[in-house]
């Protein structure tokens, strides 16, 4: 496998800005979950509204799969590069799309049905920029440095968060609730233009992996890589499903929820939730590297394994120690710690799991069918668990249940550490 050009640093910024514009768009629409609420489906009840607004979100992951299945059959077939150039393009104008929509009082039922199309439309494109951006960098990094190189897709795309939460924080802070709920929630998502305009830019710049150019030049490529996938790699799928749920519900509980939990559950003020949750995204975003980089040295399955047994031994007192004022910085770094832990090993894994021929389809199938039951049921069954129980470590015990199963899948993988 050839070393990287000095293009090096272009190529990992043209594979991870797609998802750092995916999360931007996730993260901002989870951030500014209460206001969103009140304008798209206003309820007499708080957490009704939030239900909704979350059951959104989780109907948008539905479609990833099918997104998947699309762009990577094109990028298997005709390459990586233009896959992922049309699916940031997409995605963009969609994002920009919703910051222009009218609220309920404005056009009644219209308001939300635009608002439910976009985010499908969105979602059909994030199934296949994610999985072409892991694609893309595992085939064109060293096997000695893999895990550490794609792991800064999943890196970018948690800086995209922090970028939300900077971006969510500044608005609440100038603006008054009545002008964040007049026109103050549309500005991030009009931003999001911008982003897409850099990251095509940077995708258009870079050259598609020579290991795929050999496959093509040779002839090799396989008419329907889908199909050929499922026949050879339906056990390896199936497992792999399983895992990245897993790690997805970790994430989704975590990451997307937590900003609704701090200021549901400990009362924090909106502006103070999101900047604690910067400062989180931050931190885990930057260990997210540093567990890339011990997986070359260790391997994937090891790091997996010992990530997920902290999540079973130490979610339930850590729910318990956020609860306590003085220590949710603590237990914040904890979780940082767990989540980095799984996010970090979890790109190179998939990506050293299948052939160059159906790389791209086989990610794809199992990080959307895996992230988008994970990401999308998470924040819904967290919400439901602690209206059900009241119980403030609630949303732990769908983290362990998650991690149970989930650990039993990663003890049955055969770990590949050869791109074939």
């Amino acid at each position: 496998m050839p070393q990287y050009s000095k293009s090096k640093y272009k190529i990992v910024a043209a594979a991870a800005f797609g998802g750092a514009l995916e999360i931007y768009d996730l993260v901002i629409y989870a951030l500014l979950a209460p206001v969103i609420g009140q304008i798209f489906f206003p309820a007499e009840n708080a957490w009704t509204s939030t239900l909704i607004i979350f059951s959104v979100l989780a109907m948008g992951f539905l479609l990833r799969p099918l997104g998947g299945m699309i762009y990577s059959h094109y990028g298997d077939r005709y390459g990586r590069k233009p896959a992922l150039i049309y699916s940031i393009l997409i995605m963009s104008i969609a994002t920009c799309l919703i910051g222009l929509l009218p609220s309920y009082n404005s056009v009644g039922i219209l308001s939300p049905l635009l608002l439910i199309s976009l985010r499908m439309i969105q979602s059909i494109s994030f199934g296949g920029d994610l999985p072409g951006a892991i694609t893309f960098i595992a085939e064109h990094a060293p096997a000695q440095s893999r895990g550490l190189n794609t792991s800064w897709v999943l890196c970018g795309m948690n800086l995209g968060s922090v970028l939300c939460a900077v971006i969510a924080s500044a608005l609440i802070g100038l603006l008054s609730h009545n002008q964040l709920l007049s026109w103050g929630w549309r500005l991030p998502f009009l931003f999001g233009i911008f982003l897409g305009g850099v990251g095509i830019y940077l995708r258009q710049c870079a050259d598609e992996p020579p290991i795929f150019k050999i496959l093509k030049n040779s002839l090799a490529i396989v008419k329907s890589p889908v199909g050929y996938m499922l026949k050879k790699y339906i056990k390896t799928v199936i497992i792999a499903v399983i895992i990245t749920w897993m790690i997805a519900s970790v994430i989704g509980t975590l990451s997307i929820f937590m900003p609704t939990y701090l200021v549901r559950v400990i009362h924090l003020s909106l502006s103070k939730s999101i900047l604690i949750y910067a400062i989180y995204s931050l931190g885990f975003s930057l260990l997210i590297p540093l567990v890339g980089f011990l997986s070359d040295k260790i391997g994937r399955k090891r790091i997996l394994i010992a990530a997920t047994f902290f999540v079973i031994l130490f979610t339930y007192p850590l729910y318990l120690l956020l609860n306590k004022s003085h220590f949710i910085i603590v237990a914040l770094f904890c979780f940082a710690m767990i989540q980095a832990g799984m996010m970090g090993a979890l790109p190179s894994l998939l990506a050293e799991l299948f052939p160059t021929a159906v790389r791209y389809s086989g990610v794809a199938m199992v990080f959307n069918l895996g992230y988008s039951i994970g990401i999308g049921l998470a924040p819904v069954m967290a919400a439901l668990l602690l209206r059900i129980t009241s119980n403030v470590a609630s949303p732990g015990f769908y983290m362990i249940f998650c991690s149970v199963i989930g650990l039993l899948a990663i003890l049955c993988l055969k770990e590949n550490r050869v791109l074939k």
